[in-house]
């Protein structure tokens, strides 16, 4: 019986640190295709950094997908396009300010 992928709900998170924040987990008994659009609502451009990270492994410079990417005031982007997350994946995101980039996650999943 072939799998049908199915509609995952968005995710959205503002980001209210400058550290990396997990703003999507994938459950361990599903895979996922994910889309990330990323929001600037402030008045000056703000660095987003994205990583993907496998289950069972830390945040590490290996899982960087996105580092650095300048996104100019009252602005958004889709920064990544069909991230293929493997079970337990988790989605981390970071801005150089506080406060001023939102991030939307939307996709697709197949339970296992």
């Amino acid at each position: 019986m072939p799998l049908t992928p199915l509609s995952i709900a968005a995710t959205s998170a503002v980001l209210l640190t400058t550290f990396a924040a997990p703003v999507h987990s994938v459950p361990v008994t599903e895979e996922q295709s994910v889309s990330v659009r990323v929001s600037n609502f402030t008045t000056a451009a703000a660095n987003v950094t994205l990583w993907m990270v496998p289950s069972g492994e830390a945040l590490g410079n290996q899982h960087l997908r996105l580092k650095d990417f300048l996104l100019p005031a009252k602005d958004s982007k889709d920064v990544e396009v069909a991230l293929a997350l493997r079970p337990g994946a988790q989605l981390y995101i970071a801005a150089s300010a506080g406060a001023s980039i939102a991030a939307q996650v939307t996709g697709t999943r197949i339970v296992l």
